[in-house]
């Protein structure tokens, strides 16, 4: 055994000095594993050492230099070119990295590995990195100062050398409300004067970006001028039927002079642009006016004198008048077609009456009692409809109140209405046939109105809101007023 085993000692020491002036391959390799194999009484090993790398790069703005990154097996030798040129070697770490740091580059570069070796074996690499670069965007044009007036709206549009670049911008400022920091292809900005009498300033500091890639900041002014003082809006209320001259000026306050008048809506009454002075008449409308100037540097402002117009209203009750028993309540309901929203004020002369007074609002309801019960009784309401500053002609409205001893009392009418409350129907008799019901709710707005011809009725309540209801009920020679309630 002995023997055998120099003999083999003397075979592999041969073998290495064939191998002495090539380089090592694969062959050899497997002549050592199997020497290996052999003194070690294994099997012999199908794998070899495998050598790997692998190559990866960055995008870097123009300019700057980009990273190269190899990986691969530990301690090898990696050989490689740039953009095709000679080849260059780096030896990996015992991590099997490297980081090579390109110089400044203006362009894309290509770093393609072509093998790798461990000193023993070597094998060929084809993989490649690309450091791409991005070149750097430059705003385009001179910008010249920009000049608007107080209030004004800025249209700064930014363009660069290359598509897709966006800006960013930052501000600094004087004097001037409105300016902010922002981002985008346009500065669009309105902006005031903190001082209306002083000029403003704003530079915005712009930087385009493109790819991560900033150029250089441009900065670009603009100035803020005073508008002329034209005051502060204001609006009147005047009723249609006024003769009064108003002078605009009023309306408006802190105005300088030196304006010019213009009408800018309305029609009707009369307007002295000269003057500056308008005259209501009936018809006319609600109508604007235009306090305006320019100033030296050229910028316009303006102020607005509103005369809204109160149209007299022609006021209307359901009943001029009306006859109910003692301790019964009136039912005047009160209404203005021409002026809807018009409110009613009234006094009252009275003839043994008690219970009524004074008010205003939409609805006279009050409950009047006969001072002498064996009389009759009445009360006037003299009536007048309001609409705002308009005031409209007065009118009346009698409630005559029976005495029970009164023929018309014993002889007339005798209404019941039952169940009262009530939740769906409502039951109402009389002596005399009913022409017509119609009830009303506390703001004196009718919800129905039925023909009735007939001594009793039920009538369906079920689709009116719960709440306190005024039923007025017409026979043949009299109006009788009721209270009841909706469940």
């Amino acid at each position: 055994m002995r023997n055998k085993l120099i003999l083999q000692i003397t075979v592999i020491l041969l073998s290495a000095n064939l191998y002495s002036n090539v380089n090592c391959n694969n062959k050899f390799i497997s002549l050592i594993e199997d020497y290996y194999s052999f003194i070690n009484n294994n099997h012999y090993k199908n794998s070899l050492l495998t050598l790997t790398a692998t190559i990866s790069a960055n995008s870097i703005c123009s300019g700057n230099s980009g990273i190269v990154t190899f990986n691969g097996t530990p301690n090898a030798i990696v050989t490689f070119s740039v953009d095709g040129g000679f080849n260059q070697t780096i030896t990996l770490n015992s991590s099997g990295s490297f980081v090579l740091t390109t110089p400044p580059l203006t362009s894309n570069s290509t770093y393609t590995l072509v093998s790798i070796s461990d000193g023993v074996s070597s094998a060929p690499l084809t993989s490649s990195a690309t450091v791409v670069v991005n070149s750097i965007p430059n705003i385009l044009g001179t910008i010249p100062t920009t000049v608007i007036c107080n209030g004004e709206t800025t249209n700064i549009v930014l363009m660069a050398s290359l598509p897709s670049t966006t800006f960013i911008w930052n501000v600094i400022s004087n004097n001037v409300i409105g300016a902010t920091s922002g981002s985008g292809n346009i500065i669009e900005q309105s902006l005031f004067l903190a001082n209306p009498a002083s000029n403003g300033y704003v530079t915005y500091i712009v930087t385009p970006f493109n790819n991560g890639c900033s150029g250089s900041s441009v900065s670009i002014d603009v100035v803020i001028l005073p508008t002329p003082n034209t005051g502060v809006s204001g609006e009147i209320f005047v009723s249609e039927s006024s003769t009064s001259q108003i002078d605009l000026f009023s309306i408006i306050t802190g105005e300088q002079p030196g304006g010019d008048w213009t009408r800018t809506s309305g029609t009707g009454g009369t307007f002295d642009a000269i003057t500056g002075t308008f005259t209501p008449e009936v018809g006319a409308t609600d109508s604007t006016f235009d306090y305006e100037m320019i100033n030296g540097n050229g910028c316009y402002n303006y102020s607005t004198a509103t005369i809204n117009i109160d149209i007299v209203p022609i006021g209307s009750s359901n009943t001029t008048n009306q006859i109910i028993n003692n301790n019964e309540i009136s039912n005047i309901i009160l209404s203005s077609n021409n002026a809807p929203s018009s409110n009613f004020t009234w006094t009252f002369t009275a003839s043994n009456v008690n219970g009524a007074s004074n008010g205003s609002g939409n609805l006279i309801n009050q409950q009047l009692s006969l001072i002498n019960a064996n009389i009759n009784g009445y009360v006037d309401y003299i009536i007048t409809p309001i609409n705002n500053t308009a005031t409209g002609n007065q009118f009346t409205a009698r409630v005559n109140v029976l005495s029970p001893l009164s023929s018309e009392s014993f002889n007339g009418n005798i209404s019941i209405l039952y169940p009262n409350p009530v939740k769906n129907y409502l039951t109402i008799e009389n002596n005399h046939q009913i022409k017509s019901i119609k009830i009303y709710n506390q703001l004196g707005q009718k919800i129905l109105a039925k023909e009735i011809n007939n001594e009793k009725t039920d009538l369906d309540l079920s689709f009116i809101s719960p709440g306190i209801y005024t039923i007025q009920i017409e026979t043949e020679n009299k109006s009788i007023n009721e209270i009841f309630i909706k469940e």
